[in-house]
């Protein structure tokens, strides 16, 4: 494999081909596999990191730092990790590899500005590894509707059913249509149509035909017609649902 920048073209060419995927994909080919030569050829003294590589039939392969930006719009600090690299990454997957060093500035306090509350250190330029930087403000969703999805049912306490993740109290599912949550400890979710979630530890969802999920914990049922990407978590594949189980260096299908 030969190391491959991620220019402006390329992310014209991604973007076409997550309008060309078919309909259940989650538009990443990158997690396909994971790139080992790609994190040797970072430079880390100006934050460059090849995002792709080609393979030996000249395919494009993402790195998984790549992939999570895309997907997931956050970024986990890796060892060694600047606010300056972060900045510069983020700015070039998603279209601007050439920025300027007016523009990483920006991008650096744009980043601190999501993830302050959380990593306070932040603002003095510091970064831990392991933490998980968001790098797109949460979207707020619908106001509720009585006839649409994407709401909360009011359900008598005594008749919830159990809830599957632990130690959480049974609580109603909140249904999730053409709308992107983040499901954290104790959450519910039940995801439809264009229903997209980004599950941690401690979530419970289960994903239907035409909802997507970016798993790094918690409980997921992918039932048929539904795409998952799981890093973590316990994932219940069923028939006619494609997962995709990503490990450090490969990627396996179910």
């Amino acid at each position: 494999m030969r190391a491959m920048e991620y220019s402006g073209a390329d992310f014209d060419r991604h973007q076409l081909d997550e309008r060309n995927s078919e309909p259940n994909g989650l538009g990443i080919e990158a997690l396909r596999l994971l790139d080992q030569k790609a994190a040797r050829n970072i430079n880390t003294s100006d934050g460059w990191a090849p995002a792709s590589v080609l393979d030996s039939s000249g395919k494009k392969v993402y790195a998984s730092w790549a992939a999570e930006i895309l997907d997931a719009k956050q970024y986990t600090v890796r060892a060694g990790d600047s606010l300056y690299q972060i900045a510069r990454r983020s700015l070039g997957v998603t279209g601007n590899p050439d920025a300027t060093q007016s523009e990483i500035k920006r991008e650096m306090h744009r980043i601190t500005e999501l993830n302050k509350k959380e990593f306070p250190e932040l603002r003095k330029g510091r970064v831990a590894e392991g933490a998980t930087l968001v790098l797109e403000a949460p979207k707020v969703l619908p106001a509720p509707q009585a006839d649409t999805p994407a709401t909360r049912t009011d359900v008598p306490s005594d008749s919830l059913p159990q809830a599957r993740n632990g130690d959480c109290a049974p609580r109603a599912r909140v249904e999730v249509k053409n709308a992107v949550v983040h499901a954290e400890k104790c959450d519910n979710f039940e995801l439809f149509e264009n229903g997209i979630a980004v599950v941690r530890p401690g979530a419970d969802v289960i994903v239907n035909s035409g909802g997507r999920a970016f798993v790094f914990g918690g409980r997921v049922s992918a039932r048929v017609g539904s795409s998952v990407i799981a890093v973590g978590g316990d994932v219940d594949a069923q028939p006619g649902s494609r997962v995709r189980y990503v490990t450090d260096t490969r990627a396996t299908f179910r």
